[in-house]
């Protein structure tokens, strides 16, 4: 019996393991067999811009919230996820964010390595926006204000550039206000300059200063950082999943029993109609249906608040396991449309692989 538990837990932590590139996969053959354009993507949504790329701060708040939860703080218990934690924070950090003080991260460094560059070719031949700078309209003209704006607030040029300057400011400025009544120009030039202007000034290896003055980055082999993030944050709760199984189990049948009976009493009360016989016997010749409606609303919200405030214990206090699924379940969708939408294949193993450096080293040396 023993062997076969120890079985068990194995398959168990393969499976928890193996949650990440079977998404991957899958979402890389549903990809081969769309038809073109049938998925779709905003990077400026909502859900990718407050939960997708602040995934981390997520991740840890209720992570750490279920741990607390289940184990309270009890340190020789809460050492091994701790450990686990600092470790995937810190390789988030150098990987995404700066390798060291001044230094662009590690997914950067392999970008610019590959021949990647930070790219300014916001002008067509009709000076016009270019349709190949960034994948969306709204990114272009992001892009726009962010070159306008740098450009009018900025008073060093290079030498014998004053002429290309008021060049490039008038465009920026007639195309983000939609009237140009100029023969369009060189583009090359106009491009060229902005590019030499911004590149003298600022360091642009890294993605988040292209991408802070509306760069387009373009070229090399890039690591797909949002199939990093997700691995990372999807596995440290996969594994909380796996520690914390037997307490979740327990604990949610407690709960259970204890908020079925009141749970289904507020629902009762509802859709009771003992309000509207209160209301008529209280008043049976003066009564209006104002009265009655507004009475009605009343009860109604009480009731409807009861239920919400039950509802927001027996997840939050009592069982914090569902947010975590939840989470999950956003998590591994996130993944799934980013292998079909973003990055080729191999830039996806890439930081699929990277992910998984410091996952299988915390499992299986450490």
């Amino acid at each position: 019996m023993a062997s076969l538990s120890e079985s068990r837990q194995s398959y168990l932590r393969w499976a928890v393991l193996l949650v990440c590139p079977g998404v991957i996969l899958i979402g890389n053959v549903v990809s081969l067999v769309s038809p073109a354009g049938h998925w779709t993507a905003d990077k400026n949504s909502i859900i990718n811009v407050w939960l997708i790329k602040k995934g981390w701060f997520w991740t840890s708040l209720i992570g750490w919230w279920c741990i607390v939860r289940y184990r309270g703080f009890d340190t020789r218990l809460m050492r091994q996820d701790f450990q686990r934690y600092v470790s995937f924070t810190v390789w988030w950090y150098i990987y995404t964010q700066a390798l060291w003080i001044g230094v662009a991260p590690i997914m950067d460094l392999i970008f610019v390595f590959t021949g990647g560059h930070c790219n300014f070719e916001i002008f067509d031949s009709d000076m016009r926006l270019n349709s190949n700078f960034h994948d969306t309209e709204h990114r272009r003209w992001a892009a726009l204000r962010k070159l306008y704006d740098w450009f009018n607030n900025n008073d060093r040029v290079p030498k014998g550039s004053s002429n290309l300057m008021s060049e490039t400011l008038y465009w920026l400025k007639c195309r983000r206000e939609g009237f140009c009544d100029k023969t369009p120009g060189d583009h090359l030039s106009i491009n060229k300059f902005i590019q030499e202007s911004l590149s003298t000034k600022y360091d642009m290896r890294s993605s988040s200063m292209c991408s802070r003055f509306g760069g387009q980055w373009v070229g090399g082999h890039d690591p797909s950082g949002h199939v990093f993030l997700i691995t990372l944050m999807s596995i440290f709760l996969l594994e909380e999943c796996y520690t914390l199984r037997n307490r979740v189990s327990s604990r949610f049948q407690k709960s259970c029993a204890t908020y079925r009976r009141p749970f289904f009493n507020y629902i009762k009360e509802l859709f009771s109609f003992a309000a509207i016989r209160n209301v008529n016997s209280g008043s049976q010749n003066e009564s209006n249906w104002l009265t009655l409606f507004l009475y009605l609303l009343i009860e109604f919200l009480k009731t409807l608040m009861k239920i919400v405030m039950l509802t927001v214990k027996f997840v939050l206090w009592e069982n914090p396991i569902i947010l975590i699924l939840a989470l999950l379940c956003t998590w591994l969708w996130s993944i799934f449309v980013t292998s079909i939408v973003f990055h080729s294949f191999l830039e996806q193993c890439t930081g699929l692989v990277s992910a998984y450096v410091v996952i299988l080293f915390l499992n299986y040396v450490c």
